[in-house]
């Protein structure tokens, strides 16, 4: 019997199998629900199904009590993403970011895998990953032929490795500079840190000399003020000589003689 039901429970049974617990249309939930496998029952041969808590899933359910998940009903909103217009072919550098309802499309999330009859195998992913065993191979040929450089792939490797080694020059020229700049630092560092300290055991030993100079200093002020003393006292005594001299040049001039001993006034 098939019916329809919503994933409500996800976890692992006693055999480390995951089951899905659904809720039916009544009401009740169907415990131990398993997926189908659509690529094969061997041992590693077997595809697996991304249903999640939520999804609208049909069940078939066996006469021997088993359930299993057939099939997801696919969103509205994904199914309103399908194109019925006709079929186009992208441009050769354009992405191809639609999907129409006669192509293949296996999508989750932003990772998807689309198989298209104009556009080929369109992958869409944040982040690929191809994975090889030890001794693995990849082979991409065109048009039935294997060879160097079959996606011209060579001239892009050339140029990167050519950015590669001119930026490497350049660091290399710039690290040189940096080391250079470190070293004339150091030596600037160091040089200032030895007078620093040079002016500081020598400033002791400056102050002496400095007293010593400011008394020497007052030293000779004192003698410059003395000095100048006797010269201001000179001068009094020049100014006085001088005046005594015009008094008597002024004696002589006028006739006046001093009086003699043993002489006496005419009457």
């Amino acid at each position: 019997m098939i019916t329809t039901g919503t994933i409500a429970d996800i976890k692992k049974n006693a055999d480390g199998v995951v089951v899905y617990g659904v809720t039916l249309p009544s009401g009740m939930i169907l415990p131990g629900v398993r997926q189908l496998s659509l690529a094969g029952t061997g041992e590693a041969i077997w595809s697996w199904n991304p249903y999640d808590l939520g999804d609208s899933v049909f069940i078939l359910r066996s006469g021997d009590g088993g359930a299993y998940i057939l099939a997801g009903i696919a969103d509205n909103a994904d199914q309103r993403m399908v194109a019925l217009e006709d079929k186009y072919t992208a441009d050769q550098d354009a992405m191809y970011d639609q999907v129409a309802y006669d192509e293949y499309l296996i999508q989750n999330t932003d990772e998807y895998l689309l198989l298209s009859e104009k556009n080929g195998v369109v992958l869409g992913s944040t982040t690929t990953r191809i994975d090889f065993a030890q001794g693995g191979k990849l082979r991409v040929s065109r048009e039935g032929e294997v060879r160097d450089h079959v996606l011209d792939g060579q001239q892009t490797i050339d140029a990167l490795t050519a950015a590669l080694t001119a930026a490497q020059e350049r660091l290399s020229v710039l690290s040189t500079a940096l080391t250079e700049t470190n070293e004339a630092l150091l030596f600037i560092t160091t040089s200032l840190h030895s007078l620093l300290g040079a002016l500081g055991t020598a400033t002791p030993a400056l102050a002496a000399p400095s007293l010593a100079l400011q008394e020497l200093i007052a030293q000779r002020n004192t003698q410059l003020l003395s000095a100048k003393a006797s010269v201001v006292e000179r001068d009094a005594r020049q100014d006085s000589l001088t005046g005594a001299g015009d008094a008597l040049a002024q004696c002589i001039n006028t006739g006046i003689t001093t009086p003699q001993r043993g002489d006496s006034d005419a009457t």
